[in-house]
């Protein structure tokens, strides 16, 4: 099920920005695990001071089912031994983040437990957090999303008594597949726009990739008879699991993938930055 999420954003002007962070695949748990990334992370994201808007992209953690046969209990970090504890460190770290968190995603490790053990972890963890999870979902800001969200972010701006609205669509999914080049994971990243051609972001995570593509559609104005730019963001949202660490071996070693680009990204949108036509700006950054 496609979790649609309506959220409203309010900006004084168009010089105002919010910050959009993605952070997930963070694989707690396992030996490769970059706490002291992953910390240093968290803390950037709580002393931002700023409005901003945060999405949780799945895979919390690293525990495989008794009988999946990535299972290999040299990887397991003996700090978080058992799969609980591991999720209840991740529910604690959401947990300061609610307010500002418009979307909890499902990972392909999440739903692992589930298929193998009907363990949903992630709707425990938004049951443990007061979050409604499906098919009990209401209000649509509630931030429960499953594997994949499309987020409607309705952007108003309070200085302009008309107009001065917009909405800025996203798709925020987990991923899948494992593409070896960097055109194959682009391929993966672009295929939400196969079914929702009015995006202006895709966040993906899964593929431990970091960066972000710019590309641009054309429009017509029909009021103004003129062809207007449409933005579109590729976000690919990093990890926090070193896949070459010295002194262990890791699913990403064995299989010789790309290395992993470690850390969260922040979006800085201005949504009505050049105003005689509301064009977004978008800056990104690597986080930390």
């Amino acid at each position: 099920m496609t979790r649609i999420i309506i959220k409203p954003v309010v900006l004084q002007s168009h010089r105002d920005s919010f910050n959009l962070y993605a952070i997930g695949d963070i694989h707690k748990g396992e030996e490769s695990f970059e706490e002291a990334v992953y910390k240093e992370t968290l803390e950037i994201i709580k002393s931002d001071e700023e409005q901003k808007l945060i999405v949780w992209m799945g895979d919390y953690v690293t525990h495989f089912p008794k009988f999946d046969y990535r299972s290999d209990k040299r990887l397991i970090s003996k700090k978080y031994s058992d799969v609980l504890s591991a999720y209840s460190s991740i529910r604690d770290d959401i947990k300061p983040f609610m307010k500002d968190t418009v979307a909890i995603l499902e990972g392909n490790h999440d739903a692992d437990w589930f298929k193998a053990e009907e363990q949903d972890f992630v709707s425990w963890i938004c049951t443990e957090l007061g979050v409604p999870f499906a098919p009990f979902i209401k209000d649509k800001t509630s931030p429960y999303a499953t594997y994949e969200a499309y987020i409607r972010l309705k952007v108003k701006r309070v200085d302009k008594i008309r107009g001065g609205m917009r909405n800025i669509n996203i798709v925020a999914w987990h991923g899948g597949g494992a593409p070896r080049t960097k055109g194959g994971a682009v391929n993966v990243l672009s295929r939400p726009t196969e079914v929702f051609p009015l995006l202006n972001v895709i966040m993906m995570g899964h593929l431990h990739r970091h960066g972000v593509i710019f590309d641009n559609l054309l429009d017509v104005d029909e009021k103004e008879r003129k062809i207007v730019d449409l933005e579109r963001y590729y976000v690919f949202t990093g990890a926090f699991q070193r896949g070459f660490p010295e002194d262990v071996s890791t699913y990403v070693s064995k299989k010789m993938l790309p290395p992993q680009g470690l850390g969260a990204v922040k979006l800085e949108i201005q949504p009505f930055w050049r105003q005689s036509d509301d064009k977004m700006k978008v800056k990104w950054q690597k986080v930390p």
